[in-house]
């Protein structure tokens, strides 16, 4: 997984939750346990451009919006 802080490209190991999670997935890459899609209705004129910032502060915020998961050797790291 990416590191914790932006710009911090380190490799962390996962968490047991996280493994499990990667294992689920490549066991089943179609299943969608854990995503929680979500329908908002919006009224009026949608600024694409304020959405798109607003997104973009929010996962600059939150780290683990940006973390991702790299197989290396066949594991996951």
């Amino acid at each position: 997984m990416a590191g914790s802080e932006a710009g911090d490209t380190s490799a962390y190991p996962l968490s047991y939750a996280q493994q499990r999670l990667w294992f689920l997935h490549e066991w089943d890459p179609t299943a969608d346990i854990y995503q929680f899609p979500v329908n908002v209705r919006i009224e009026g004129d949608l600024e694409c451009t304020a959405l798109a910032r607003a997104l973009a502060a929010v996962a600059e915020r939150h780290s683990i919006l940006r973390s991702s998961i790299e197989v290396r050797d066949g594991s996951s790291s």
